[in-house]
């Protein structure tokens, strides 16, 4: 099993925030402060201002969590992986570390 470079909590959390969908979010946010200023008489714009900032936070913070959650996750699996396996190579039985497993080769599982 090949290992992932694991990237850092921070750069994660920048991530999801610099998506696509959450750029969107975030410039629809910043016209409804703007359509606010211009004209304050209805408060629509800044609820629907309020409302878009607190979906991007929301959205960003579950995707960190999932992320940084399924990071662990791979890197955990790295302990499943057994350091020796038994493989029939050649019609002869062997018992070899598995990183010299290769194409051809026979894993005994039982």
């Amino acid at each position: 099993m090949t290992e992932v470079d694991l990237n850092p909590w921070y750069l994660i959390l920048f991530r999801q925030f610099t998506n696509m969908f959450a750029l969107l979010l975030e410039c629809g946010a910043v016209l409804c402060y703007i359509g606010y200023s211009l004209d304050s008489t209805t408060k629509d714009n800044l609820w629907l201002g309020i409302v878009l900032t607190v979906v991007v936070i929301l959205t960003g913070l579950f995707g960190f969590y999932q992320e940084y959650k399924s990071n662990e996750a791979m890197a955990s699996f790295k302990n499943y992986v057994p350091a020796k396996c038994k493989v029939i190579r050649n019609g002869r039985s062997l018992e070899i570390l598995t990183e010299e497993v290769c194409v051809g080769d026979i894993v005994e599982l039982f």
